[in-house]
């Protein structure tokens, strides 16, 4: 494979990169590779799913209700609304103002990848959610 020709005349115009035995089929015209070998080990493991997937509802009032607590290692949280109220979701202080809103849509749900304490609140009444967990 033939490459182009390019005219340069040195301290006149663009700096262009070269590489060296650019097109080389051998070894020996390659570009040198260092490895660092003093380097750890990067994690190439996905995990495939969670082995565990507890569901349960809970009922969020007009006041931030935890509607699941902290887990380490946990790999995310599935929340759906079973109503027709909108339910907002945040920290422990959560209101109608600050929080992420799961809209009043039966079966509208949120998938949140968090490992701390879920919140939700409503704005007047209560709303039973479906909260599934996945760790």
């Amino acid at each position: 494979m033939a490459f182009p020709s390019v005219t340069v005349t040195p301290g006149i115009g663009q700096t262009i990169n070269t590489l060296p035995n650019a097109g080389q089929l051998t070894a020996a015209n390659s570009l040198p590779v260092v490895l660092a070998s003093d380097q750890s080990a990067i994690p190439t493991t996905t995990p495939a799913g969670s082995a565990n997937w507890p569901t349960t509802q809970v009922s969020a009032g007009t006041s931030a209700t935890q509607l699941v607590g902290a887990r380490a290692g946990r790999f995310g949280v599935v929340i759906t609304n079973t109503g027709t109220t909108p339910l907002f979701v945040g920290n422990s202080g959560v209101t109608t103002a600050t929080g992420a809103l799961l809209p009043g849509v039966v079966g509208a749900s949120k998938t949140i990848p968090f490992v701390g304490a879920i919140f939700g609140v409503v704005s007047s009444g209560s709303q039973i959610v479906t909260v599934e967990e996945f760790y």
